[in-house]
């Protein structure tokens, strides 16, 4: 490990894949690998042997969802070769730099599979998501922060030279509880962390919706500069939400009937009159105007089309 910053109460300290090797020969590198649409990694860890892989989750979820659950792996140079000729440039999971044997710092991370939100109710907690792990060390106070990594030195983050090893600042948590945790047993997140979640969620979404663009309808974005469709994933998104429509496949038809019929279809009476029709769940009010309304009130909507809509996220008078 090199160079040396401070990030809040986070240091962050960049590692070549030579040290990660380095690392990985001493015995002190573990990585938890997410199965989630990898359906190579649960037989990689039978593969190897459940004293040096397997998966977090106990109980009835090893039951229900062992196959989309995160994998604890003891790193050795050949796990760190199988993952970068595999998914290093992806959001495969996170390094842990651990002295401790791998059963200790299992029941460690353990703790963190599920959180308690602000609002009390409990929820699962993807911390092995590097994509949510930099935001969520970034926002944690001292008491979080002290308690998260208890054994652990560092997490890791791949990069294209290595991997970022994010750890806390001793100076910054000396003293801090290292056991803040509620009367379940739960680390509690702050709203500011879930603002900054909802963030990266709704990052990946319009990432998500941009593939659909690409895929579903390539032809009419093909000349759109990438930022364009960015911009107009979020608007489709925005639109949709302001009609209550949350659910990810009802959105990505919301977005389709943007392309397709205009990015002001919504305007359009007969349409509009369904997409706010209290009878119709919102989630299935896209699909019902698909499927009720006739071909005449399409050609009527896209009739009227105007592309300057795409940079209204929301119409005045449609916020929820």
């Amino acid at each position: 490990m090199t160079a040396q910053s401070q990030t809040s109460m986070i240091l962050s300290r960049p590692a070549s894949l030579e040290s990660l090797s380095g690392l990985a020969v001493s015995g002190s590198l573990y990585a938890i690998v997410d199965a989630c649409d990898a359906p190579h990694v649960p037989p990689k860890a039978s593969a190897i042997g459940a004293a040096q892989a397997f998966c977090l989750f106990d109980g009835d979820r090893l039951e229900k969802t062992a196959d989309a659950g995160p994998y604890l792996f003891t790193a050795s140079e050949s796990l760190l070769q199988w993952l970068h000729e595999l998914s290093w440039s992806e959001p495969w999971g996170v390094l842990v730099a651990c002295k401790e044997p791998i059963a200790v710092l299992a029941a460690h991370l353990r703790r963190f599979l599920v959180v308690q939100l602000p609002d009390g109710k409990r929820r699962s907690f993807r911390f092995y998501d590097p994509r949510i792990l930099r935001p969520f060390l970034e926002t944690c106070t001292r008491d979080q922060l002290r308690t998260f990594h208890g054994p652990v030195r560092a997490y890791g983050i791949a990069s294209s030279e290595g991997a970022d090893f994010l750890s806390e600042d001793p100076k910054s948590t000396f003293g801090a509880n290292a056991n803040f945790l509620t009367n379940a047993g739960l680390l509690p997140i702050s709203p500011t962390q879930m603002d900054r979640f909802q963030q990266v969620v709704d990052e990946q979404f319009v990432d998500e919706l941009v593939g659909h663009m690409k895929d579903k309808h390539a032809a009419e974005v093909a000349e759109w500069p990438s930022e364009v469709q960015r911009a107009r994933a979020g608007t489709a998104i925005a639109r949709a939400r302001s009609y209550g429509i949350e659910s990810t496949g009802s959105i990505r038809t919301f977005l389709s009937l943007m392309i397709q019929s205009g990015p002001n279809f919504d305007r359009h009476p007969s349409v509009n009159a369904v997409l706010k029709d209290p009878s119709i769940e919102e989630d299935l009010r896209p699909n019902a105007a698909i499927a009720n309304l006739p071909g005449r009130e399409w050609d009527a909507a896209k009739a009227s089309r105007d592309d300057a809509a795409w940079n209204i996220p929301v119409w005045e008078g449609t916020e929820r």
